[in-house]
């Protein structure tokens, strides 16, 4: 039967002078080099603090150099009261329309940009809902397309090649040997 560790009695340890992990610190922090106190190392112990205090105070300064200044709070819009409006896609609540046809573009006569894009995307065709039939006319667009890029194959003036003339013999071997 295996106990979990939670549920485990604790382990005893021999009773010596070293206290367990993490009441070292408690108990007194670090042991000195020097516990004698003969004045020998006071000066490197006096350098060492200036030192940690330097350190200290430059931190102190970077950080007050890094700190964001609280902002104040933003001033009310006395011109808005309430609510503020919804827009006309929140209010039509249509979501994604894929196949949507443009409404007529009002203008003098001509079309608007937007009208223009959807033309040239085709948006406004119907055929092109079908997205088969949408592939095959981008097809032969692209076909027609590389037919001004690139000369097409051309078959040879005669019938080609039709096979031996009198045919192909099977118990005739007509090879040398080699070596």
């Amino acid at each position: 039967m295996h106990l979990h560790p939670c549920d485990r009695p604790p382990i005893a340890r021999p009773a010596s002078g070293v206290p367990p992990l993490g009441q070292a610190a408690a108990a007194g922090g670090r042991k000195r080099r020097n516990a004698a106190g003969d004045g020998e190392g006071d000066d490197g112990d006096e350098f060492f603090r200036a030192a940690k205090a330097a350190r200290a105070a430059a931190k102190a300064d970077r950080r007050a150099r890094h700190e964001v200044p609280a902002l104040a709070p933003p001033l009310p819009d006395e011109s808005r009261e309430g609510q503020r409006p919804i827009s006309y896609a929140i209010q039509k609540n249509r979501g994604l329309t894929p196949h949507s046809t443009a409404p007529t573009p009002a203008g003098a006569g001509g079309l608007a940009l937007a009208a223009l894009a959807r033309i040239r995307t085709g948006a406004w065709r119907k055929d092109l809902k079908n997205p088969r039939k949408k592939h095959r006319i981008k097809f032969a667009a692209a076909q027609v397309r590389r037919k001004g890029q690139v000369q097409g194959v051309r078959e040879a003036p005669g019938a080609g090649y039709s096979g031996e003339a009198t045919g192909v013999k099977a118990n005739v071997a007509k090879s040398r040997r080699l070596g």
